[in-house]
């Protein structure tokens, strides 16, 4: 990157022109940055037109401008023409095949020709890496060319800077220095002058940028970013973690000193790769730091605890606690002084760099800034930290803000740091609030919602927004589906506890429902409570939306008319979503058998037995949550046999005959459970249009192609199509109308039900004629 403007466009119409006729919009940013002068990058003016340093308009390599044509006053002779037209086919053909290999783009900008290049870029630039890094030499080349051992490599090391001081700080220097990218070196001199450092910094930039330099280590694509990363990263940990062990961080400080000073500096260089690679560093031995903290910390506790009861002994050895007390005491001064170094450098590093102009730059700061509360909580989990976080929480970018719910995730995992975060929460609750229901990012939004889910495990959610975020459950994504479900779904486990508690338990309720087997489902059982808390759930959240479910807005022909959606409506997808996390869901079976429950017909039966009436009277439906599980009970029942006939299709998965005559057997069975439940839901939900509308949209399952080869037996079968004219002839719904005569057409694909169907769509046709002529007057 560069620190420098880039010079303004010529005014001639020869640099103006474009390079296609795209419009290209400049995207809108929080900050406003200035290139540095040699960098190779493309840049956008204004106007939309990619630029490079010079200003000119950045061309395919196969561009040839009118200057560059020859010019002749002479008529072209009967031979040129015919040359000329010859080249100017091929030109058109070269013309017209280019583009094709122009397809992929990088963040949205237009990739110029050269592929071979980019093909074999990767094993080109591995070998050119270790070749660099090895004319590097120092300790750049031991850590990367050398693959030497970082321990070792750090003891040599600290013998050099017991030798000579100034050296081994240049050496560490340079070796940040070739991390970012610049081949030039400061020496002892430079090191001994630390008034100089920002002068000496400023020339370094100058020398680097007169090599025109396109890219840095931290920012290169592939692997080779993270490996420089953590090869320096990794050997300052060793270092440092190594000179504290040796006690030199603690007796010869002015080595610290000097390595913040050089680095510090360079992190608030105008010259992007020199600030981008001295933060992480910084961030890194502030990491390492905060380990030592841990460490002294403990070992200053320990000492204070062995003072203490070696004073509490009955023949107290004096002489002995004394020493103790020295040791405790000098363990407490290198833990200030410890934690007076993290202050210093989170002072000077990240305070300035959390909010700089690079994003990549902040997302390093608030991973970090992660480490740092969970390794030394007494330090960092506090209000005067974590407020960054909040504050981040509402970056411009979707990277950053992604990293800072994911650190805060980890924090809040922690129960022990609970009793921390809470002032944190109440600032900045209605933030992540925000983020998980309305950030533009799905991804963001998605673990926004996994945030808030272990912030109402801790009891740190208030009910309106548990009830702004289970709204997602509708949510278009269905990433962000799935999260809320598992929200919902503790919620609603939740809620059928306290329930049982208020019935005398589970095993109380149990006692007092009757003894039926397994497969029988058409008995009350205590999981129906799940699904009647369901249905309430999804009701409300649903009463909350501008359309009810079943709507949704179409263009007709006389303008903007409302139509019912298929069997893929909001419901079903909420119910797909909560199928994973909601086991009773995969049941199917058990769920019918609730929606068929005749409430009135047993009452006389429980009315002795009041744990038994509670429980019948909380599980009692209303019309609108009955409609809202037949959606329900049509994605589970789908989802159970389209899984099995898939497993059975499936070529990915090997398996013997007997396994797949079980699944066959399993399929069988709940296709006849089904088409035997069917009838028996239009029996008792046939009079109300939505409730009949939603059962007939269940036995359209049978018409998925996954489940045509299924047998289908004639009586059941002629008992429902029954049942469905019946329907047709009631409802002049079009949401009634529409999957009758789509359950008919679909009866009449089976060859041994093709009479059958003819039959009764022939009675239907008659009985629609006798009642047209019974409304119609006679003529």
């Amino acid at each position: 990157m560069s620190s420098s403007p880039a010079p303004s466009l010529q005014a001639d119409a020869t640099n103006a022109v474009r390079a296609s006729g795209r419009v290209r919009k400049q995207p809108e940013t929080l900050y406003n940055s200035s290139p540095a002068p040699g960098s190779n990058k493309r840049k956008r003016q204004e106007n939309g037109e990619e630029v490079n340093d010079d200003g000119d308009v950045q061309m395919p390599e196969d561009y040839v401008s009118d200057e560059d044509l020859p010019e002749s006053d002479d008529e072209p002779d009967e031979e040129e023409l015919r040359e000329q037209k010859a080249r100017s086919r091929k030109a058109r053909t070269t013309t017209t095949k280019k583009p094709a290999a122009k397809k992929p783009r990088v963040n949205g900008a237009t990739t110029l020709p050269i592929r071979g290049a980019k093909k074999r870029a990767p094993k080109k630039a591995k070998q050119l890496d270790t070749l660099d890094a090895e004319e590097a030499g120092g300790l750049f080349a031991k850590v990367f060319a050398h693959n030497e051992d970082l321990q070792k490599i750090a003891t040599e090391w600290r013998q050099v800077f017991q030798d000579n001081e100034a050296e081994g700080v240049a050496q560490v220097v340079n070796f940040v220095l070739k991390a970012a990218g610049c081949n030039s070196k400061v020496n002892e001199h430079d090191v001994e002058d630390p008034d100089a450092v920002t002068s000496r910094i400023t020339d370094l930039m100058e020398e680097y940028q007169a090599s025109n330099p396109t890219d840095y280590p931290l920012m290169a694509k592939g692997k080779f970013a993270t490996t420089v990363k953590h090869g320096v990263t990794g050997f300052l940990d060793v270092l440092i973690k190594s000179i504290a062990a040796d006690n030199v961080l603690y007796t010869q400080p002015e080595l610290i000193e000097n390595l913040q000073v050089w680095f510090s500096t360079m992190s608030t260089a105008a010259n992007r790769p020199f600030r981008h690679t001295a933060t992480v560093v910084s961030l890194g031995i502030l990491t390492s730091l905060c380990s030592v903290a841990r460490d002294t910390t403990e070992k200053a506790a320990k000492d204070r605890r062995q003072a203490d009861g070696e004073r509490q002994k009955k023949n107290v050895n004096k002489e002995r606690v004394k020493a103790m007390d020295a040791k405790a005491k000098e363990a407490g001064k290198v833990q200030e002084f410890v934690e007076a170094l993290l202050k210093d450098w989170f002072d000077t590093v990240f305070v300035h760099r959390y909010r700089d102009i690079d994003a990549a730059i902040r997302r390093e700061c608030v991973e970090a800034l992660g480490d740092w509360v969970v390794t030394v909580p007494g330090v960092f989990l506090d209000g005067s930290h974590l407020r960054y976080m909040g504050w981040l929480l509402s970056d411009t970018s979707a990277p950053t803000r992604l990293e800072v719910v994911k650190q805060l995730i980890r924090l809040y995992k922690l129960r022990d740091m609970v009793g921390g975060l809470k002032n944190f929460t109440d600032r900045f609750r209605s933030r992540m609030v925000e983020i998980a229901t309305s950030d533009a990012e799905s991804n963001v939004r998605a673990l926004g919602v996994d945030l808030l889910d272990l912030l109402r495990e801790h009891g740190l959610l208030e009910p309106d927004d548990i009830d702004a975020v289970g709204r997602l459950v509708f949510d278009a994504d269905p990433k962000v589906r799935k999260t809320v479900s598992t929200l919902l779904s503790a919620i609603i486990h939740e809620t059928y506890t306290a329930k049982l508690d208020d019935l005398g338990g589970l095993q109380a309720l149990e006692e007092s429902l009757p003894e039926v087997s397994d497969d029988s489902y058409d008995a009350p059982r205590a999981a129906w409570l799940k699904f009647k808390y369901l249905a309430e759930m999804l009701c409300i959240y649903d009463n909350e939306q501008a359309l009810p479910s079943q709507i949704e807005r179409g263009h007709g022909e006389g303008g903007l008319v409302l139509h019912a959606v298929g069997a893929e409506n909001r419901f079903s997808q909420a119910a797909e979503a909560l199928s994973e996390s909601m086991k009773e869901l995969q049941d199917w079976q058990m769920l019918a058998g609730y929606l068929l429950y005749e409430a009135s017909a047993s009452a006389a039966n429980g009315a002795g037995d009041d744990t038994l009436a509670q429980f019948k009277e909380e599980a009692r439906l209303t019309e609108e949550e009955q409609i809202t599980l037949l959606a329900v009970l049509n994605t589970a029942a789908k989802r159970d046999l389209l899984d099995t006939a898939e497993k059975i299709a499936s070529t990915k998965t090997k398996l013997t005959k007997k396994q797949k005559s079980d699944l066959q057997d399993d399929l069988d069975d709940s296709a006849t459970a089904l088409a035997s439940t069917v009838p028996r839901l239009l029996k008792k939900y046939g009079d109300s249009t939505d409730a009949a509308a939603a059962v007939l949209r269940i036995e359209a399952i049978f018409a998925s192609p996954a489940l045509h080869a299924l047998q289908q037996d004639p009586a059941t079968r002629s008992g429902l199509l029954d049942d469905i004219g019946k329907q047709f002839m009631s409802h002049g719904n079009d949401n009634v109308l529409a999957p009758a005569s789509n359950a008919m057409l679909h009866a009449k694909t089976y060859a041994d039900l093709d009479e059958l169907t003819d039959e009764k769509i022939q009675s239907l046709w008659t009985d629609v004629i006798r009642n047209f002529s019974e409304i119609l007057p006679p003529t």
